[in-house]
């Protein structure tokens, strides 16, 4: 029971007044059809194109598929449909996995100035020293001091956590 999607399957036809339709597979195999088996294919949801090697060619409207010589249509055309239904349940998956880094990401972010220079306030681990306590809150060294000033960071729901009485910290 198994189904692989083909690429790369190129479609010709060939003569003008009794043409031929190849669906070309490879460099040296393909399948022909008259165009009457043509048209019939090209109007139905799923068509047996040919059987080479063990393998059954059939061309659906998601694509073209290798699949078992004895799986029937309705088979052929269950597995696709599980298959693309794993595919989109995937994408939905990755895009709501993608959008919650975004979040989280963006919130890690939030940039403070201090001296002159950039401190990461969500990466408490590129700090070093006295810095290293600062979960939650930035630590902000103030020229000319030896003190260092606690700033309240937002929290991830918008408010920013309340002010602390103790505003110096000694070294």
């Amino acid at each position: 029971m198994s189904l692989r999607k083909v690429a790369g399957v190129r479609i010709e036809k060939s003569g003008w007044l009794f043409p031929k339709w190849r669906f070309i597979v490879s460099k040296k195999g393909y399948f022909e059809l008259s165009n009457r088996q043509y048209r019939w294919a090209r109007e139905q949801d799923i068509a047996l194109i040919g059987i080479d090697e063990g393998l059954a060619l059939w061309w659906t409207s998601s694509g073209f598929f290798w699949a078992d010589p004895d799986l029937p249509a309705g088979d052929v055309d269950l597995l696709v449909w599980d298959r693309s239904r794993k595919h989109d349940a995937k994408l939905d998956r990755l895009r709501k996995i993608r959008t919650r880094d975004e979040e989280v990401t963006a919130a890690r972010r939030r940039v403070l100035r201090g001296r002159g220079r950039l401190l990461d306030v969500g990466r408490p681990a590129h700090l070093d020293g006295p810095f290293q306590r600062a979960v939650g809150r930035a630590l902000v060294p103030v020229a000319g001091e030896r003190a260092v000033h606690r700033l309240p960071l937002p929290r991830l729901g918008g408010d920013p956590e309340p002010a602390v009485d103790d505003d110096l910290l000694q070294r």
